[in-house]
């Protein structure tokens, strides 16, 4: 179809085009284009679920959030209510880490952040947004990402080595 759209000019419009690949297929393999469900927002049950298939292990905890065990140490994966975001949270105790090295891990590190809260906590925390959608890949990748930062984090902060 060509349409004038001022003297001398011609806009041509070709009602065949194909449509555009979504974005989820385009950072796709080749051999794993299939359609992935996107999660604009997600429940602790079906958290959990997933959590599970991977081999995590996971259990509901006294108040509803999800249990994790990461190489003996006790951690939570908080759903908020909206189900628009995750929350990966561990917290230390007795932590004799000072603010110079809590504020290292913050500036050299990305994808979490470590702070000491009122009560002298020491804590590690990860967040998903969901906001917009996101894949079960992505979930897993989170998961992962939450379970090495926490590797990394005990054995660069709280198990240095001696130099």
């Amino acid at each position: 179809m060509h349409k004038r759209i001022l003297p001398g000019l011609t806009l041509t419009l070709f009602s065949t085009l194909a449509p555009l690949p979504t974005t989820t297929a385009l950072a796709a393999k080749p051999e794993a284009q299939q359609t992935q469900r996107i999660y604009a927002q997600l429940d602790t049950e079906h958290l959990l679920a997933l959590m599970k298939a991977e081999g995590y292990s996971v259990s509901l905890d006294q108040d509803g959030d999800i249990f994790w065990k990461i190489d003996g140490i006790n951690t939570s994966v908080i759903v908020d209510p909206k189900g628009k975001s995750v929350l990966f949270y561990v917290g230390f105790d007795n932590s004799d880490l000072s603010l110079e090295q809590i504020n290292a891990w913050n500036q050299d590190k990305k994808f979490s952040r470590c702070y000491r809260n009122a009560k002298g906590r020491v804590i590690l925390e990860a967040d998903l947004n969901l906001e917009g959608g996101v894949t079960e890949q992505r979930i897993l990748n989170y998961l992962k990402t939450s379970r090495v930062s926490l590797s990394i984090w005990i054995s660069e902060l709280l198990l240095p080595e001696e130099e």
